[in-house]
């Protein structure tokens, strides 16, 4: 089991370390938004990130604009709240974390590894005694 091991602790290290970088990279000040009062601002990744979430968990309209026959044709495009972006935002204002990836195996717990110990070592010492 030591390959195992290693394996787990490969992928912690990964994970962690990808979590730093992309940690680094949403404070970098690249991002344009329009701003109500001063036109363009240069915010963060993260906040733009935001701006992103929130304006999906709240909905919004945009104007598509086409040319049709020559001429602009502008239509208006009503997009409705989206539950999933509520449901972070709600989660994320709450303090929760972000649920386990589905495809993720859940931790047992510690009731649960102590009671398959014991079970272990009691079906060891029958068998000793057998």
């Amino acid at each position: 089991m030591p390959a195992k091991d290693n394996l787990k602790s490969a992928k912690s290290r990964a994970g962690k370390l990808l979590s730093g970088y992309i940690r680094k990279i949403a404070m970098e000040q690249t991002e344009f938004i329009q701003h109500p009062d001063k036109g363009d601002v240069m915010v963060s990744k993260a906040e733009a990130l935001a701006r992103i979430i929130w304006k999906n968990a709240l909905g919004f309209t945009s104007v598509d604009k086409e040319k049709v026959g020559g001429k602009l044709v502008e239509t208006e495009i009503s997009v409705p709240p989206d539950f999933r972006y509520i449901q972070l935002v709600y989660d994320r204002l709450e303090g929760k974390t972000v649920g386990q990836d589905k495809a993720e195996k859940p931790q047992r717990s510690l009731a649960d590894k102590v009671t398959e110990q014991g079970t272990k070592s009691i079906n060891s010492s029958l068998n000793k005694n057998e």
